[in-house]
């Protein structure tokens, strides 16, 4: 799930063709925020000198907020649509909330091993890549469609340790998330305060 807001400026820019043509190319500045919605999960294999097979089955929820600066360059056409590409940097705070890791080998079935505190948040260099099309309605008013491929920094977590009474207690565990990329697909209406 996807959902955000931006402002940004966009300058009269460069003219295309002849005088009148309609073609130009304008940048844009823009500042942004939006919510990214995921799930990652996994197996964790750490074989000990006690347990030689020790596995566990992690699912973490993601709620990430991105905050961007962002360049645009768009291809005014005397069409009424318009292609874009643009790309940009900030950062990301990365939250897992609810996370679960349960033993499979040996088996322990019901036991989340995150429980004492399965919550944790981090905050990612982020960045991202953008191309796609904006459609005049009337004027002032767009509709558009992107694609974007964003990139989220490596990641660290410190969760609760295990604490049931029939378990042993365990020391907080630390989990690292690499670097993470989302292939997102966006559409949405575009206001503009000068046209």
């Amino acid at each position: 799930m996807v959902g955000g807001l931006h402002l940004g400026y966009e300058w009269p820019g460069r003219r295309l063709g002849k005088e009148g043509s309609g073609r130009g190319l304008l940048p844009a500045a823009e500042l942004e925020g939006y919510y990214l919605g995921t799930t990652q999960s996994g197996r964790l294999d750490n074989a000990t000198p006690r347990i030689p097979g020790h596995a566990f089955d992690s699912t973490f929820p993601l709620n990430m907020g991105v905050f961007l600066s962002n360049a645009v360059l768009t291809l005014h056409t005397p069409y009424q649509v318009h292609p874009y590409v643009g790309g940009g940097v900030g950062a990301a705070d990365v939250s897992v909330s609810g996370a679960d890791a349960m033993q499979v080998t040996p088996a322990e079935p019901g036991i989340n091993h995150f429980n004492s505190n399965s919550n944790a948040s981090s905050w990612a260099l982020a960045a991202q890549a953008k191309a796609g099309l904006r459609a005049d309605i009337v004027p002032g008013w767009w509709l558009f469609t992107e694609y974007r491929l964003l990139y989220v920094g490596p990641t660290n977590y410190t969760f609760g340790s295990t604490v049931y009474p029939a378990h042993a207690t365990t020391t907080p565990w630390n989990v690292t998330f690499g670097s993470m990329y989302h292939n997102i697909a966006l559409a949405g209406v575009g206001f503009s305060f000068g046209r």
